[in-house]
């Protein structure tokens, strides 16, 4: 919201991503790096959040958003983090006003931080990646209802381990196990267990545990979880040789948080 306000940041963040605007023209930009920034010492809304490139205010998220998102986004500011993201910026140069617009690709604030935290010993977080179900969630429910938020829906840090089934045949056959704060609560199939376990055999190998998110959904009378992490297929070499990659380290979750001051006129 606001962006008629900040013109001069937004044909600046434009130029600088090779989208310029002229008079009579428009220019369009996505994947720019953004931050959200808490605003507690807003004079006009203390839940304020602006959005902003290279520390210009280029907009604000709406009061609506501001109060959804103020938790979730102080937790990762009080942590010592930067909430980021990526944004579309639009803009068409009348002449006399410029008409802009800036959309900032956001989960649900549920979804922004996870509920606990990373388990002690040396880990690495397994980038995002596609949706993979947990199976046998079912018979772990008496751990997951613990970590069940009370809206309902919520993110988790679990670990995954290679683990081994023995076949009537006596066939041994891996299959990885997920683990959340060092108890089982279900696994995955056969299938999805094969594009895991060589980056599993990697990372013990060399002594790391991986860690991966999982959406949580549930009440007090069930519980699933939905893992979100790449295939190794998809994990660079780069990646693999700049580990580890430690999941940051957030403060509880709590009431409220203290921010520093940030409006910026």
């Amino acid at each position: 919201m606001g962006e008629h306000a900040y013109s001069k940041a937004i044909k600046a963040a434009l130029r600088a991503n090779k989208a310029p605007t002229a008079i009579g023209r428009d220019g369009e930009a996505e994947g720019v790096p953004v931050e959200l920034v808490a605003e507690p010492d807003n004079p006009y809304d203390v839940n304020a959040i602006s959005v902003r490139w290279r520390n210009q205010v280029l907009g604000y998220l709406s009061r609506e958003d501001a109060i959804r998102y103020a938790q979730p986004f102080r937790r990762i500011i009080a942590s010592g983090f930067t909430a980021a993201t990526s944004a579309r910026i639009w803009a068409y140069d009348a002449g006399d006003r410029l008409q802009a617009r800036v959309t900032v690709a956001l989960p649900e604030p549920e979804l922004i931080a996870p509920l606990n935290g990373a388990p002690a010993g040396v880990t690495t977080l397994v980038p995002w990646g596609s949706a993979i179900q947990v199976l046998k969630e079912e018979d772990h429910f008496d751990i997951l209802c613990n970590h069940v938020p009370p809206e309902g829906v919520g993110l988790l840090l679990v670990s995954l381990h290679k683990a081994t089934r023995t076949l009537k045949n006596g066939t041994e056959r891996p299959f990885v196990e997920v683990r959340l704060d060092g108890e089982r609560v279900g696994e995955l199939s056969n299938v999805t267990s094969a594009h895991l376990l060589p980056l599993l055999e990697h990372t013990e190998t060399i002594g790391e545990t991986a860690l991966a998110y999982a959406k949580i959904t549930g009440s007090a009378l069930a519980a699933q979880l939905v893992l979100h992490a790449a295939k190794a297929t998809e994990i660079s070499d780069d990646w693999l040789s700049d580990g580890p990659h430690p999941a940051p380290k957030l403060l509880p979750w709590a009431t409220g948080y203290y921010v520093p001051p940030a409006y910026s006129t």
